[in-house]
């Protein structure tokens, strides 16, 4: 737990504008993680995710064959529609409750001048969101998703919110340019955390999970890991922060540098411990979650992107769950994708990392599970030869 002192929590603000009723409460989860039976929850969270089904893939491919369609003509839709059905089955049900796990946490590194944004706009952003008023709220209301804050890591703690879980295993991580971010004790524990939300509202009824995070210095984080993960030279994974300039680039890239040669080769727990964030962390357990019951999860940007090659390190059949609603322009959020071999569904420049872009393509995949059951086939539209 970091030293810092806790200041007061400030209020949600109270914003004038349209109507709002709020979002829904988050569900109730145990926030308490014992460390003696932490590795084994974990280890029983990663025996959850399975092999694909290999089957149903078979089946949904014969079917869009049949489909009353130019062959090729769907696209990568048709290549979603396959996805979905090796995860859920064929036909895949069409996701209608989706939700929002906004995962947020603060960040040592940030005393460097990695970024120009002061530490408390994580809070900010966090109240905005809660409040309604974000740029992901507007996403969100669009297409009817639920939006879930965790706080798993704000120096600044927010008052009491009916759609905010507060669980912080650190009030913001140590400096990785220095030492651990966190211990791999706190990492586990705030793994099993984003795990146990994400379950929260799988169970409540949430049939696609849709991520993001709010953390300012988080993306030299999240470059770290796609460094240490994949083996790229951070020269070529750091972009300009959003109103930064390019001594905020030189200094993210020597930070990398020295964050990179102290970590060294670990395993992926060992990894996120040393240059991860705690919403890093839950963002890890989400997907594992998720991944576990067969839940497809809607990646937004680069700490999604970061998390889910952790996630993947650990569970290599979570991948299967993964699909890029929306590619940040950052470079490493696109190096990471590629490592993953995915392809995102939306491509509009946006960098946000809170879930806007994710959320936006929230109706593609429900038309490519929709394809699999309204399309009519070469027999149905009496064109078959």
């Amino acid at each position: 737990m970091s030293s810092q002192s806790d200041p007061a929590p400030s209020p949600v603000p109270v914003l004038t504008g349209p109507r709002w009723d709020g979002p829904s409460p988050a569900p109730a989860i145990d926030v308490a993680v014992a460390v003696e039976d932490a590795a084994t929850e974990l280890a029983r969270l990663l025996a959850q995710v399975t092999p694909a089904d290999h089957e149903a893939h078979g089946r949904a491919s014969r079917h869009l064959a049949r489909l009353a369609t130019p062959p090729g003509a769907l696209g990568h839709l048709a290549n979603l529609a396959l996805e979905l059905a090796c995860l859920t089955g064929h036909p895949p049900p069409v996701p209608s409750r989706p939700a929002l796990l906004l995962a947020a946490g603060d960040h040592g590194v940030h005393r460097h001048g990695v970024t120009p944004w002061a530490q408390s706009t994580t809070r900010r952003l966090a109240e905005a969101a809660l409040a309604g008023r974000a740029g992901v709220s507007t996403a969100a209301r669009t297409v009817g998703a639920r939006v879930c804050v965790l706080d798993v890591g704000l120096v600044q703690p927010i008052a009491a919110h009916p759609a905010l879980v507060v669980a912080p295993v650190v009030r913001g991580t140590s400096d990785l340019h220095e030492q651990d971010a966190m211990s791999v004790v706190q990492a586990r524990r705030a793994l099993l955390l984003g795990a146990r939300l994400a379950a929260g509202l799988m169970a409540d009824g949430a049939d696609l999970l849709v991520l993001g995070d709010l953390g300012v210095g988080n993306a030299t984080a999240s470059e770290a890991l796609v460094a240490a993960t994949t083996g790229v030279d951070p020269d070529y994974l750091t972009g300009r922060p959003v109103n930064g300039a390019a001594e905020h680039v030189a200094v993210r890239r020597q930070v990398l540098r020295t964050a990179i040669r102290r970590v060294g080769l670990r395993s992926p727990l060992q990894t996120l411990a040393g240059l991860g964030g705690a919403e890093h962390a839950a963002l890890v357990g989400a997907i594992l979650a998720a991944a576990g019951r067969r839940v497809p999860v809607l990646l937004d940007g680069l700490a999604d992107a970061a998390a889910a090659l952790i996630a993947v390190g650990l569970a290599p059949d979570a991948g299967q769950a993964l699909i890029v609603g929306s590619v940040s322009p950052e470079p490493a959020a696109r190096i990471a994708v590629g490592h993953l071999g995915l392809r995102p569904l939306l491509d509009l420049d946006v960098r946000l990392g809170d879930g806007t872009g994710a959320l936006l393509a929230v109706p593609a995949v429900q038309a490519a599970a929709r394809l699999l059951h309204d399309v009519a086939t070469l027999e149905e539209a009496g064109l078959a030869t």
